[in-house]
């Protein structure tokens, strides 16, 4: 009996503690008298996001509400206080001057469960300066320049398809369009492969594609708690990219770094610059190519 008491206070204990750390979170910015959003408990600032708003909806709409209130306003990414800068020369000092202290995402990441989403946009501090400063040689004016001609090529390819496409239709989704022109291009100018997606609307690259902006892993609610508490999710071996999309990717790198390889084919395009900054001379597979191949998609 004695030892259920114990129990069952150490539990409530726990309860009350976890309980008092999320309401002081919670009213993190109005403790310090920063202008901000109430926030939903479970959605921070982003209630009914993907359901009524979009991302997008609702930060503009924020920026419109406190625009001139002062140089920066608060909301909640979830349940992790986060900041908007509203000052222009705020966002220069942040993106610019004092851009080492900023260089953290504070986005969920977890390379070791996860491995798609340990890419430079996600990564933090002292991994995001190795990375940037090995992708900065891939990125330079020459490098971009010589990739043009396939962007031409794929344009000119977009035009045909969309004549055709009028001819049986007045009607055509230009955002379908463009988003099997973006895949080819990525293809053709990442990869050096043709994804043929401007002729095969179900071509796999583009049914790929499409499932990354609608297939989850999980629900919103506990990808909203992987955001918020994002050192936790990594202690828990949490990842947010469905299998399926892994697998895929993981595969055509690894088949395209292998054909390369063997058959000792050298392109023009952003793949061989990777696998020539990774040093990939034996038949294996670099995790930067990964990471930055990741980054330009």
């Amino acid at each position: 009996m004695a030892l259920t008491l114990v129990l069952l206070a150490s539990i409530t204990t726990l309860l009350m503690a976890v309980a008092y750390f999320y309401w002081l979170r919670m009213n993190f910015w109005r403790a310090r008298g920063i202008p901000h959003d109430k926030p939903s408990y479970l959605f921070g600032s982003f209630s009914g996001v993907s359901k009524q708003y979009s991302f997008a909806e609702i930060v503009r709409s924020m920026y419109q509400r406190y625009k001139g209130t002062g140089p920066f306003c608060g909301y909640f990414f979830f349940q992790r206080p986060a900041v908007m800068a509203l000052d222009m020369q705020l966002v220069k000092n942040i993106l610019i001057k004092d851009f080492s202290n900023f260089s953290d995402r504070g986005l969920f990441y977890n390379e070791k469960d996860d491995p798609l989403t340990g890419h430079l946009f996600f990564a933090d501090s002292a991994k995001w300066h190795v990375l940037h400063g090995k992708l900065s040689s891939t990125f330079t004016e020459s490098k971009v320049r010589g990739m043009f001609p396939c962007v031409r090529q794929k344009a000119q390819q977009m035009v045909v398809t969309l004549g055709e496409m009028l001819q049986r239709n007045s009607c055509v989704e230009i955002k379908e369009v463009m988003g099997r022109y973006t895949t080819d291009v990525i293809g053709k100018c990442a990869l050096g492969v043709e994804c043929n997606s401007l002729t095969n609307p179900n071509a796999e690259c583009r049914t790929i594609g499409r499932r990354i902006f609608t297939d989850r892993r999980h629900g919103l609610l506990l990808s909203g708690l992987m955001q918020g508490f994002p050192q936790l999710a990594r202690k828990l071996h949490m990842a947010t990219i469905h299998p399926d999309i892994e697998r895929f990717f993981m595969r055509f790198v690894r088949e395209n770094v292998a054909y390369r390889l063997e058959h000792k084919v050298r392109g023009n395009d952003l793949m061989q610059q990777l696998m020539e900054l990774s040093g990939c001379k034996k038949l294996r597979f670099r995790k930067i190519i990964v990471d930055a191949l990741f980054c330009a998609l």
